[in-house]
């Protein structure tokens, strides 16, 4: 009985909050259009999964060496890193170094 109680409740609490507006679902899609303007050099990520594809590819590194090197400890987010961004798009440090200081300089 309770359990039934419970979710008459959450279902009244749902409606009182207007869940089912379409111009709420309008205003949410507004919100999240915002970050269309997003740039893959903005996240982090990119610029690990960069310094993992020159240390592995150049270097033969495995992906656990290449984070002790960098004193990376789990090596899981060079691997995360690196299945987001497959992609290499430098192919030294001091590429990847002035690719990073034009992204500062351009926020």
């Amino acid at each position: 009985m309770k359990s039934n109680q419970h979710y008459e409740q959450m279902l009244a609490s749902l409606e009182e909050k207007e869940w089912r507006d379409p111009a709420e679902k309008k205003e949410y899609i507004t919100e999240v259009s915002m970050f269309q303007d997003w740039k893959k050099t903005d996240d982090y990520r990119y610029w690990l999964a960069q310094l993992g594809h020159i240390l592995c590819n150049q270097f033969h590194l495995s992906m656990r060496e290449a984070a002790k090197q960098i004193n990376l400890v789990p090596y899981q987010r060079f691997r995360r890193s690196m299945k987001l961004y497959p992609q290499q798009d430098f192919s030294n440090f001091s590429e990847l170094k002035k690719g990073l200081m034009e992204t500062q300089e351009g926020s």
